[in-house]
């Protein structure tokens, strides 16, 4: 994993897991501020009406978030 810091306002490709165990691309987000004491750890803001939520941000995921999801999920496509 690269190893990379954001800053307040920064735009970021979230990704999430489902209940199921299948990743996917969550959304675009800006940064609001890191979680203290844990790498990779973001409050971010979706722009959606429900104000800050904390997120892993993963830095390997931000040039092709889409290719990264596959991936993940074991897909060569």
């Amino acid at each position: 994993m690269a190893n990379i810091e954001w800053r307040a306002g920064d735009r970021v490709h979230v990704l999430n897991c489902t209940m199921g165990g299948t990743f996917v691309v969550e959304g675009e987000a800006t940064i609001v501020r890191p979680v203290d004491g844990v790498d990779c750890q973001y409050l971010v803001d979706f722009n959606d009406g429900y104000g800050p939520v904390e997120r892993f941000v993963d830095p390997d995921a931000q040039g092709d978030p889409a290719g990264f999801v596959a991936r993940l999920n074991g897909s060569t496509a």
